[in-house]
């Protein structure tokens, strides 16, 4: 019964029920961990399937720059050792961004003896983080809004 209660609005269209504190979709530690880390404060009678695909979508690209931090680490630590630039507080798409033009030959920028990088690698691992970036900006707009509009949602049901 709980699942059909929270996809009555997509089974029969136009009818409203209103859902039991026991009937709403529930949210894990795992789900409330990403949206405090964004600074998103939600209510657990705020979750909806829209919140729920929101952060899911914002943890796979999360996980998509972050499975690539040793390759980064390596790569910071090589450039420090060519050219003195302390990258340690650098966040993933600025050193990968910065691996990239070192490592592909193609742009004009002298590479320092950075020969170690492999140039295929430093450029899937940019496409990557930067495709994750790009995208993981949009979902945390789309995110907010939805956070919004579930908060007013609230607020309505509750009678402020």
């Amino acid at each position: 019964m709980w699942g059909s209660k929270n996809l009555m609005e997509f089974l029969v269209p136009g009818e409203e029920l209103e859902l039991t504190a026991e009937d709403h979709l529930q949210m894990s530690e795992g789900m409330k961990f990403i949206l405090d880390g964004y600074g998103f404060e939600v209510e657990a009678e705020m979750v909806n399937s829209r919140i729920i695909n929101m952060a899911a979508a914002v943890y796979e690209f999360d996980f998509r720059v972050n499975k690539h931090t040793d390759f980064l680490c390596y790569g910071g630590e090589k450039l420090q050792e060519v050219s003195q630039i302390d990258t340690q507080n650098w966040d993933p798409l600025k050193l990968a961004t910065a691996l990239k033009l070192i490592a592909c030959p193609g742009e004009d920028i002298t590479t320092g003896g950075c020969e170690e990088l492999n140039m295929n690698a430093c450029l899937a691992i940019y496409r990557d983080i930067a495709v994750a970036c790009k995208h993981r900006v949009k979902v945390l707009d789309l995110l907010a809004s939805r956070v919004k509009e579930a908060k007013e949602e609230l607020k309505l049901h509750q009678g402020f």
